[in-house]
């Protein structure tokens, strides 16, 4: 039985999960949500498991009228929440009964919001993965890489699709119910300073290929605030600045090789591009370093227009972070 009709998918709604992780040899990107925080945090104050699928909205403006009893969570971007026309708690375990309309207003900070519903989205899986990939026409409700679209409707998957232990699984307050502010959209969306609330840090591991830039470019990279492209999308964040050098011709001496999500490179007009989750497996643009897992997801929520600046991280000290992490969300 449906749970959901999308009565209004706003600007687009795409179904996401953890994406493809192992075909990469094939030459099919890793694809997912964009946002892997808020997405996993939606999945988690449900109970479900990490991959189950979720709505990824961009913007808001998106509308669905509910069809069975069900409990829901939104997270991501910081977009007012609307049932029957009432404000509702974002970041939140929502109980919404059927006949009732959940609807999502513009964002205000942020970029990309997550639905999900208890037990996870009942779509086929193409390649492992339900993720929407409108490039590779693959995924999503369809199978083709269409967005969702008016007067579809979505089921729920059956059974308890819980991501909790055997002795956790016994009490149900041990799933949280509303996820501290402290840890929702501003943890991603972290500054330099107060001075500096819309700048975003983005930390970065340097890669082997740091070498190949001069010191005036490292540092230039890291003492200017770049600017979020509104050619971005989830192939690719396109920053704008000030060039970071002039001669670009010693830094393209490399070889096509693969990359990676988050990583960052110089392209010929001497400014970072970083890859997204759609991006290609391989490129020969020089790569000054890549974004460890925390700043990947923030690219999700980097809007038009949005400030950041990059700062220097070790290897060491991103693991550990990102394990941390991995451990509670249990992936």
């Amino acid at each position: 039985m449906s749970c959901l009709e999308v009565l209004s998918p706003g600007v687009r709604s795409l179904i996401q999960d953890c994406g493809r992780p192992m075909h990469k040899s094939l030459g099919i990107p890793l694809g997912g949500a964009f946002d892997g925080y808020s997405y996993r945090w939606a999945n988690h104050l449900l109970g479900n498991a990490a991959n189950r699928p979720t709505i990824e909205i961009d913007i808001g403006l998106a509308k669905f009228k509910i069809l069975k009893p069900v409990r829901v969570a939104i997270t991501g971007a910081q977009s007012r929440v609307l049932v029957d026309g009432e404000v509702a708690a974002s970041w939140s375990v929502l109980r919404l009964s059927p006949g009732q309309t959940l609807s999502l207003q513009p964002a205000r900070r942020g970029l990309r919001s997550y639905l999900a519903i208890e037990n996870g989205f009942d779509v086929t899986c193409q390649l492992d993965s339900a993720s929407t990939d409108p490039l590779l026409g693959i995924g999503g409700t369809s199978a083709n890489g269409h967005p969702l679209i008016k007067g579809e409707r979505l089921s729920q998957q059956n059974g308890r699709a819980s991501s909790r232990t055997a002795e956790q699984s016994s009490t149900k307050d041990k799933t949280p119910q509303r996820v501290s502010s402290r840890f929702a959209l501003n943890y991603l969306l972290q500054t330099h300073s107060a001075s500096e609330s819309d700048c975003v840090r983005l930390e970065i591991v340097p890669c082997y290929q740091v070498d190949k830039f001069s010191e005036a470019t490292l540092k230039a990279f890291t003492e200017q605030e770049f600017e979020v492209s509104k050619d971005s999308n989830r192939m690719g964040i396109r920053l704008l600045g000030t060039c970071l050098y002039d001669n670009y011709s010693t830094a393209t001496q490399i070889v096509s090789e693969g990359v990676v999500p988050g990583a960052v490179q110089i392209m010929p007009n001497g400014l970072p591009t970083i890859l997204g989750v759609d991006a290609q497996t391989i490129g020969g643009y020089p790569k000054i370093g890549v974004l460890p897992m925390v700043s990947r997801w923030t690219l999700g929520q980097l809007a038009s227009g949005t400030k950041v600046r990059f700062e220097w991280t070790s290897w060491q000290q991103s693991k550990r972070h990102s394990d941390q992490w991995r451990r509670f969300f249990r992936y």
